[in-house]
């Protein structure tokens, strides 16, 4: 045990804390979620259809008729 620091003081203190504790898990798991929806709404069609490369997002390419990702 922590020298100067009474069994009331740490008590307390896990009293205090344990909430904190206790809502900190859903919270972590509810903002991991958000982001993979996020992540999932930003990732670009890759099935489009296009007739030229401009048709396609950013780093894909028109490949017959069908937007690919373009190799470096």
């Amino acid at each position: 045990m922590m020298k100067g620091v009474g069994k009331t003081t740490l008590s307390v203190l896990t009293v205090a804390l344990s909430p904190l504790m206790i809502l900190a898990w859903p919270l972590l798991i509810g903002a991991g979620a958000g982001v993979s929806l996020f992540r999932g709404w930003k990732r670009p069609d890759v099935n489009r259809v296009c007739s030229v490369d401009a048709d396609c997002p950013p780093g894909f390419v028109c490949v017959n008729g069908r937007c690919v990702p373009e190799r470096a």
